[in-house]
């Protein structure tokens, strides 16, 4: 089978050259022809109820300015209700939280912290029934980053 192939080749060596030039400058029109894909999107893989996408939901309905993708959320409960000092540990957990990401990506998240012991933010950030508060931290870098990858 490849003595046959090698007779062919060797007998049209510029039919062969010529079918490569064609196939490799049309692959190449076409690639620039094509639009790039949309970046991927990490909700569209998961059920609509599912809790992540309902706390994404949640956050940009809250803060519809955000422009950060990725974020830690801290997440204090309580069923006799939160009381003052809850809402101080959630706010040095996502203080702390924000030096620990700065550690990693060099770049200072504490001006991105939202906490709950912020009295402006605290209508926000603490259900309604009072028993729940989240803290937000805003991180500089996406989910996947070069930091991340060599992490």
């Amino acid at each position: 089978m490849f003595a046959k192939l090698g007779q062919l080749i060797a007998r049209r060596p510029g039919t062969l050259i010529a079918v490569w030039v064609l196939v490799i400058g049309g692959s190449a029109l076409w690639a620039f022809r094509t639009e790039s894909p949309p970046p991927p999107k990490t909700d569209s893989l998961l059920p609509a109820d599912c809790a992540y996408n309902r706390a994404v939901e949640m956050i940009h309905r809250e803060f519809p300015d955000l422009a950060a993708r990725s974020r830690v959320v801290i997440v204090g409960y309580r069923d006799t209700g939160l009381e003052p000092g809850d809402l101080t540990w959630l706010g040095t957990a996502a203080r702390q939280a924000a030096k620990a990401a700065a550690s990693v990506t060099g770049v200072d998240s504490s001006e991105h912290v939202l906490s709950p012991d912020v009295p402006y933010l605290k209508p926000r950030l603490v259900s309604p029934d009072g028993q729940a508060a989240m803290a937000l931290v805003n991180l500089p870098t996406n989910f996947i980053s070069p930091i991340t990858a060599q992490a």
